[in-house]
């Protein structure tokens, strides 16, 4: 059965974005391997669902700010109530789970803050070749969720563009230059984006 097949059976709205199909391509080689998942944003507890059915060895856990998504969890999946921009909730979290993270989705809040403060703080989590995978990055250009007009800076979009030197470190560091973050590949798609992360050990200087 196809990701898509499942979008539509459990109802998430990942279907009405049309974000299956890129999950399928760059996730499904790894859908029947026993994988940490952690998906910011639960809600009705849909996408948790999806995860579940095409995740069949996986270990999945969500997150969202409201407590009534507690509810939610199934045998196969835990949530954790908390506000994604507080970086030490974040911490505690990851150190709850106990292991490095294969996947993490952000579908939480969308704000700038919220997307930044996750990312800075959880990718640290992810292990080498994992995904640290954010949607809605439209959301950038909307002052209603701290973005703004092309170009601003602090927005999620800016810090993809960043990103981009993070891939090209050797020539970044040529130049006097430093890299932040570990990028081993960068996929970016109309309101979603992929961010594959480097073995930091492997851009160490030799």
């Amino acid at each position: 059965m196809s990701l898509r097949d499942i979008a539509v059976i459990t109802g998430t709205d990942k279907l009405k974005h049309k974000f299956e199909n890129k999950y399928e391509f760059h996730l499904g080689p790894q859908r029947f391997e026993p994988i940490t998942l952690l998906e910011i944003g639960v809600k009705k507890g849909t996408s948790l669902m999806m995860w579940e059915r095409f995740f069949p060895h996986a270990a999945i856990f969500g997150i969202d700010i409201t407590p009534q998504c507690a509810a939610m969890a199934t045998d196969r999946s835990k949530i954790f109530i908390g506000d994604q921009a507080n970086p030490q909730f974040l911490r505690d979290v990851a150190t709850k789970i106990g292991r490095p993270l294969d996947v993490i989705i952000d579908d939480g809040g969308h704000t700038m803050e919220q997307q930044r403060t996750s990312f800075d703080v959880l990718f640290d989590y992810v292990r080498p070749d994992g995904f640290y995978i954010v949607e809605d990055i439209h959301t950038s250009y909307r002052d209603d969720r701290g973005g703004g007009p092309a170009g601003k800076p602090g927005t999620f979009v800016a810090l993809l563009k960043e990103m981009v030197d993070d891939l090209h470190f050797k020539f970044v560091r040529l130049q006097g230059g430093q890299d932040k973050y570990p990028i081993a590949e960068l996929h970016i798609y109309p309101k979603l984006c992929f961010v594959k992360k480097a073995d930091p050990a492997s851009r160490q200087p030799k």
